[in-house]
């Protein structure tokens, strides 16, 4: 499991109770007093290490996760302990629909997530 600047990653909350999806700008060691940029986190690392993101939300209807990803914008420095991360996903495409344009997973990532992840 490896994790590079790039990547559009999907983390857990803190709380263990829902999911966060951000593209990777990012990743830091984090030891107290200096934060090194690294390239890639390969998950055995015994140091904290951080990715800083741009977050979506992954819309969801009726308990299900519909592929539609909406820019949101957390209110803290944006990095998110790389220990939360769950697994990677494609890239995801824009598309246009009634209520504007938005970025789009396909079926086989939709489907993929859903198993991984349980939304409510």
């Amino acid at each position: 499991m490896t994790l590079k600047k790039g990547h559009w990653a999907v983390f857990i909350t803190i709380d263990g109770k829902d999911y966060l999806l951000g593209k990777v700008l990012a990743l830091v060691t984090v030891d107290g007093k200096i934060n090194n940029y690294i390239s890639e986190w390969k998950g055995d690392e015994k140091i904290e290490i951080r990715a800083l993101c741009q977050w979506y939300d992954m819309e969801r209807e009726n308990g299900k996760f519909t592929g539609k990803l909406k820019r949101t914008f957390m209110f803290s420095n944006g990095y998110y302990s790389c220990k939360y991360y769950i697994c990677t996903c494609p890239i995801p495409k824009v598309m246009q629909f009634d209520d504007g344009h938005c970025l789009m997973l396909d079926q086989t990532a939709i489907s993929q997530l859903s198993r991984f992840c349980k939304f409510q």
